[in-house]
């Protein structure tokens, strides 16, 4: 699906009523899952741009290439005027279920960000602004605790992770795609330190005997998944067979797609 594609499907009774009103026009959603909802969409855009954004030559290289594929895959600038105007309940619901997936290869990372940046255009235009026009007093408060929270993120979740130098600001309540507990450690310091990842990929064999878990941080997903064999040769270097739980088929990856892959996930024994 590319960003400015409509899903065919119908909208659920849960998505439609976020934005129903009753009788009278008083808002019949709550202000704080309106808000939680779009800072879901922009805290995932946030993190993945700052992932892709870590081999920057990568990035600008994918890019091109996925534009190439299809000109329309990531094209923000058309949304606006794309099916997903004509049916956005659909178009959000559709998106939903791409970002409650989990990420393996790094195109994925890239068309979470895309998938992300358009699903906050397309609530912002549809859900919120009307309430800005017609209520703007209940608007105001809806506001501000989108700020709020995707402040808390940006500051206290993704600065310390990818070393942003942003100072910690207090927490109003637990993260809204990660709950932490007080006090509770960032989820940046997991169990694979750099020196794990450089090991298992200077020595392949090593991940044979290892279980991993992939948990991303923005969805809270696990998926545990194990090394079932290697190849190595002097023209293509080192390949991985990753076997994800509940799948029949192994994945190949190289060593970046492994070692981004060894970033996301824990050690289990």
């Amino acid at each position: 699906m590319s960003v400015c594609q409509a899903s065919t499907m119908t909208a659920s009774p849960k998505t439609s009523s976020l934005a129903a009103t009753q009788a009278g026009g008083t808002p019949s959603f709550s202000s704080e899952d309106l808000a939680r909802r779009q800072v879901r969409y922009m805290n995932i855009g946030a993190e993945e741009a700052q992932y892709v954004s870590l081999d920057a030559s990568r990035r600008d290289r994918v890019y091109k290439e996925l534009v190439a594929n299809d000109p329309c895959i990531l094209d923000l600038n058309g949304l606006m005027k794309s099916p997903a105007a004509k049916n956005p309940d659909a178009y959000l619901e559709a998106v939903d279920a791409t970002l409650d997936s989990v990420p393996i290869t790094y195109e994925d990372h890239m068309m979470r960000a895309f998938y992300a940046g358009a699903a906050t255009m397309v609530f912002q235009e549809f859900k919120v602004r009307p309430i800005k026009r017609t209520n703007p007093e209940v608007y105001k408060p809806i506001s501000k605790r989108v700020n709020q929270l995707h402040t808390e993120f940006i500051h206290n979740y993704l600065s310390p992770k990818y070393g942003l130098g942003l100072p910690l600001v207090p927490s109003t309540v637990e993260n809204v795609l990660n709950p932490l507990k007080p006090n509770e450690v960032l989820p940046s310091s997991r169990s694979m330190t750099i020196k794990d990842i450089q090991d298992i990929i200077a020595a392949p064999h090593k991940s044979l005997e290892i279980k991993f878990m992939l948990l991303r941080n923005n969805s809270g997903d696990e998926c545990k998944w194990e090394v079932t064999s290697f190849t190595q040769d002097r023209k293509s270097g080192v390949s991985f067979e990753v076997l994800f739980e509940g799948s029949k088929e192994t994945i190949r990856m190289d060593v970046d797609e492994m070692r981004n892959l060894l970033e996301d996930s824990q050690v289990l024994r």
